[in-house]
């Protein structure tokens, strides 16, 4: 047996073959460790445990969690090039322009309409060739619906009714005029040479709006299927000495991960898309960008200096900018019971029903800051790097829409194979060289950290000589049974 032995392990509710706990239960142990407080969030979540198998009952290396991609980040967005100013200067513009049409019209084709067009206020011609006058129709249609409000609404086993209700229907009605309208500034500029259709539609101002909707609507359906954000990645005392926490960080990029994401949701549909859709809509899980950022706006150790090399290319954490600050992490608990309070007794709440908008809370802090006239105190002043961690080679391509399907570094049919090479480089790049420093070596319970080291014949660790436990330490030397 090796002296550390790491592997990853998906949480469940499943009981552990080792302990008997339930694998969640374990990692809820381990994240109260931390120093932020730990808050369930809605949506897509996995969490993963980062085990040793060489030691009695695989003790715990080091924890990770894996939540649905944040919605609004500005300079993430520049990154994947989901911004005007990225797409004015992409180097490809025709395939660019190709890309967001086709997806205004599968957004199109995706929203339920059979109600809009029995009552004739589309007809089928204006889904092919719509013009300015069909999105004028839907938003008056939407302006006499009621706007959500909290506690209606609630959502019911049949989709095509919940498509029909209110809510749905006002949102149905804007969404498709805004995508009617910007498909007619597309075809517009169709009549135009292909090697000057981008820049005309810069020109003006409904073109500019056309393609920022083009763009947000490629960028909702990536976000809510083919990216996720690190929300925990970190090491377990005491292996954080040994650099635990880059191995967490690093199997982050695993075949493993990308493969247990497809199996979980491949087949599990999406509330809100299903309901404009009017029926079962399941978006592709193919997992092709991680984000996450550091604690401190300074740098993050554990993140600097990662680079996994594959037989095509490196996978690495890119710096990709700063958050601008803004979050609700420095109120209490309290302070977000008054504001409810507040809001309840000015009939101001925002709603929390689904298709009313994202992160509630933050909606929630905002209204009341904005009714006190202290908006500003939603900036807590405390930025953050945002790291991006793109898993597939063609992730950009296929995160334009340019590109169907991602390439993957590592091979999808044996996760395991890629998993482990991982492994293997941590234990070459980080752990044999972290282990053989003295200063490390003294901060260790040797007793208690690692195998016996009986066969050394020492009486304490005191006495041990650093020489012999860096021998131990070594990725090639085998553990006695």
């Amino acid at each position: 047996m090796e002296v550390v032995k790491p592997y990853l392990q998906l949480v469940t509710e499943d009981l552990d073959e080792h302990t008997g706990l339930r694998l969640l239960d374990i990692w809820r142990y381990c994240r109260y460790t931390w120093s932020l407080p730990f808050n369930t969030q809605p949506g897509r979540r996995m969490f993963y445990l980062v085990r040793d198998a060489s030691r009695l009952n695989h003790p715990v290396m080091g924890i990770a969690a894996l939540g649905s991609a944040v919605v609004q980040i500005s300079c993430r967005d520049e990154f994947v090039g989901w911004t005007l100013s990225a797409l004015r200067v992409a180097p490809d513009p025709i395939a660019r322009l190709h890309a967001l049409r086709a997806e205004l019209r599968r957004a199109i084709d995706e929203v339920y309409c059979d109600d809009f067009l029995a009552e004739q206020l589309i007809t089928p011609t204006d889904l092919v060739a719509p013009t300015l006058e069909v999105g004028l129709r839907l938003r008056a249609a939407a302006a006499l619906l009621p706007v959500a409000n909290r506690g209606q609404h609630k959502l019911s086993s049949s989709l095509e009714w919940d498509a029909r209700t209110d809510l749905f229907r006002r949102k149905r009605a804007v969404t498709l005029a805004e995508l009617l309208n910007a498909l007619c500034e597309f075809d517009k500029a169709a009549l135009l040479d292909e090697s000057i259709r981008l820049e005309s539609l810069f020109s003006y101002k409904e073109g500019k709006k056309a393609l920022s909707i083009a763009l947000r609507s490629i960028k909702k359906r990536h976000v809510a299927a083919s990216m996720m954000e690190i929300t925990t990645c970190g090491a377990i005392p005491p292996y954080g000495d040994l650099l635990g926490g880059k191995l967490v960080s690093m199997l982050m990029a695993s075949p493993q991960v990308t493969t247990e994401y497809r199996q979980r949701y491949r087949t599990m549909s999406s509330v809100i898309a299903s309901r404009m859709s009017g029926k079962e809509f399941v978006r592709q899980p193919e997992l092709v960008l991680l984000g996450t950022t550091s604690l401190y706006h300074v740098g993050s150790s554990q993140y600097n200096r990662i680079k996994i090399p594959t037989d095509k290319g490196s996978l690495k954490y890119i710096g990709v900018g700063r958050t601008e600050g803004f979050g609700h992490v420095h109120l209490s608990q309290h302070a977000y019971n008054l504001i409810q309070e507040m809001l309840r007794h000015d009939q101001s709440e925002q709603s929390y029903t689904f298709a009313a908008g994202v992160n509630y809370k933050m909606r929630s802090i905002a209204s009341a800051l904005a009714m006190l006239g202290l908006q500003r105190l939603q900036n807590h002043a405390s930025p953050r790097l945002v790291y991006a961690l793109p898993i597939a080679t063609n992730w950009q391509q296929f995160l334009l829409g340019i590109d169907s399907a991602p390439t993957w570094h590592f091979a999808q049919d044996n996760p395991q194979e890629g998993t482990q090479q991982i492994i293997d480089f941590w234990k070459s790049r980080w752990f044999v060289k972290r282990a053989q420093r003295p200063d490390i070596l003294a901060k260790l319970n040797y007793s208690s950290v690692l195998p016996s080291l009986a066969h050394f014949g020492e009486s304490s660790p005191q006495s041990r000589d650093p020489k012999q436990i860096a021998i131990f330490f070594s990725a090639d030397h085998a553990c006695p049974e």
